[in-house]
Parts: structure tokens; sequence; C-alpha cells
């Protein structure tokens, strides 16, 4: 079983870990931390930890008018390509993403 957990941010230091995520992956984007807090009233965000280390987050854009919802992943380099289990049918992220 994996050390895997995702945590919707709620505190100070959650929030920055999400940035830090985002920011790193898309520096062409940088968000500040207000901004961020924005974006959680109207998706759902969370930051992934393995064990204790921050390796991604994520944020789920509810459907639109088109009742297509929008799923985004981010791993930061350093932990991508692990073979982490697939994201298919019966797998933890398929399970906890059904929107």
């Amino acid at each position: 079983m994996s050390d895997l957990r995702m945590e919707q941010p709620d505190s100070d230091a959650e929030f920055e870990d999400w940035q830090y995520v985002h920011n790193t992956i898309i520096p062409t984007h940088i968000l500040s931390l207000d901004e961020i807090r924005e974006r959680a009233r109207r998706n759902h965000l969370e930051v992934a930890y393995l064990g204790d280390v921050l390796v991604g987050c994520s944020t789920v854009r509810p459907p639109d008018e088109t009742l297509t919802a929008t799923v985004i992943a981010r791993v930061l380099p350093a932990h991508r390509g692990r073979g982490s289990p697939p994201a298919g049918p019966g797998s933890r992220v398929s399970e906890r993403n059904h929107v």
C-alpha cells in the first residue's frame, strides 16, 4: 500500500505547498496565495504527499454548461515516472474523483 495521501488545503502551509507545485510546473502563470484561495472557492484543490514529502497537487473544475468537468494533476519532476498505480477504473484516483 502506498503512503500517498491527498489533502484539501485549509492551512497556510498547505496552500503554500499547492502554490509551490503549481508555480514550479507552470512558471509562466505564477499564482499568488490570494489567487489560489479564490480558486479554492470555485474548484476542488488538493495537495499530494508521499508520506511527508510534497509530490504534487490537483485541481478539479466542476462541470460547466457543456457538462464537462476538468481534472488537472500536477506532479513535481523528481516524482514522475515512478510506477504509481494507473488512474484507470478501480484505482484510488478513479474512486476518489467521481465528478
